[in-house]
């Protein structure tokens, strides 16, 4: 797997922060200024395998299991992305939960009708746009916070 500088980067800074060392303490260590040690932690600027070397002696770990677990770190920001996209699903989801909870038994019923003819893909393409533009003003209503008990 190839290691994005963003990644190396943010695995750079993670052990320099565990190990309490300060940026600048850490740029004069390995003889760089601490503006551009700043930018390789943050994936903007490249650097060099010499480089690489001194910052995981000072760091107190081999190169390679600093790319180890820079990699490691790609594989969990993947898994954290994934994460956010079906939180991102979930807020629309209780939203409309809500409006449902709160709307009237009939409109209630007409919901179900229509989401199950949707879920067996027996509405027409024509119909699901005209109803999407009928219940468009139903997106601007607040929906209200369920009352617990």
């Amino acid at each position: 797997m190839k290691v994005e500088r963003a990644d190396l980067g943010a695995t750079l800074r993670r052990l320099r922060l565990t190990r309490g060392l300060k940026l600048a303490d850490m740029a004069y260590t390995v003889g760089m200024d601490p503006a551009n040690l700043s930018r390789l932690e943050r994936g903007k600027q490249g650097y060099s395998h010499a480089l690489l070397e001194t910052i995981a002696h000072v760091l107190g770990v081999r190169l390679s299991e600093l790319f180890r677990e820079a990699e490691r770190e790609a594989g969990d920001h993947v898994r954290e992305e994934g994460a956010g996209y079906a939180a991102s699903l979930k807020r629309p989801a209780v939203q409309m939960a809500r409006r449902y909870h709160a709307a009237s038994p009939a409109a209630r019923a007409l919901m179900d009708t229509l989401l199950e003819l949707a879920a067996q893909d027996k509405l027409p393409d024509a119909l699901c746009r005209s109803l999407a533009q009928l219940l468009q003003p139903l997106k601007k209503t607040p929906a209200r916070r369920l009352k617990r008990k």
